[in-house]
């Protein structure tokens, strides 16, 4: 199985640096896939390096916001990895293994479900 993550960055590679290292040891995650949506902080330059077999980094033509930037990860996902599963997560969040798994699970129990999202805490729980 195929499971695939979408991360959209624009002028924050510094976050997008922090969430590759936490998810990079997910074996759960066949590939993480970095879009740059047309930073101007030349963060492109700096996630270049991250490409690896698991880590794919792309730029984006233009940046025509939120959705058209994941899209282009996604495309990706879908006609390069044939990706079953695609997570699609803001560098500015965390999420566990068991989270992934719990959506996984989720996903495989309704075949007819299209979407499936955690539920956003704060830090603190709350």
């Amino acid at each position: 199985m195929i499971i695939d993550c979408v991360i959209l960055n624009y002028n924050d590679v510094e976050t997008t640096l922090q969430w590759v290292d936490m998810a990079r040891e997910y074996s759960v995650l066949s590939h993480i896939i970095l879009v740059d949506n047309c930073s101007t902080d030349g963060s492109y330059e700096r996630l270049q390096p991250l490409g690896s077999d698991r880590v794919v980094v792309l730029k984006s033509d233009r940046n025509k916001r939120y959705g058209y930037g994941n899209n282009v990860g996604i495309r990706y996902a879908s006609e390069v990895h044939h990706a079953d599963y695609i997570l699609i997560a803001n560098p500015d969040t965390k999420i566990s293994v068991p989270c992934i798994e719990a959506l996984l699970d989720s996903m495989t129990a309704s075949p007819a479900a299209a979407v499936a999202a955690p539920i956003a805490l704060k830090p603190d729980g709350a």
